[in-house]
């Protein structure tokens, strides 16, 4: 059996949206507290160096989703 190991990644935003063909108040514009988890899959740990026996560290991770978050969801 290969050995797998799973980190997760919480992150969290906000954003707004409106509902135009909704009969109640939400058809106005409003906001929502939003949550992701971004799942990172290994098969093996680095080797060597300053992250030696981690699977990605979560700097790392933090690194190529702050970017999506803050162009494509926070406050969009």
């Amino acid at each position: 059996m290969t050995e797998q190991w799973i980190l997760g990644k919480e992150f969290r935003f906000e954003a707004a949206h409106k509902l135009p063909c909704h009969d109640g108040k939400r058809a106005r514009l409003h906001g929502h507290s939003w949550r992701g988890v971004v799942y990172v899959s290994a098969i093996a740990l680095n080797k060597s160096g300053s992250k030696t026996g981690m699977a990605i560290d979560y700097s790392d991770i933090k690194k190529y989703i702050k970017p999506l978050v803050d162009d494509y969801l926070y406050h969009y």
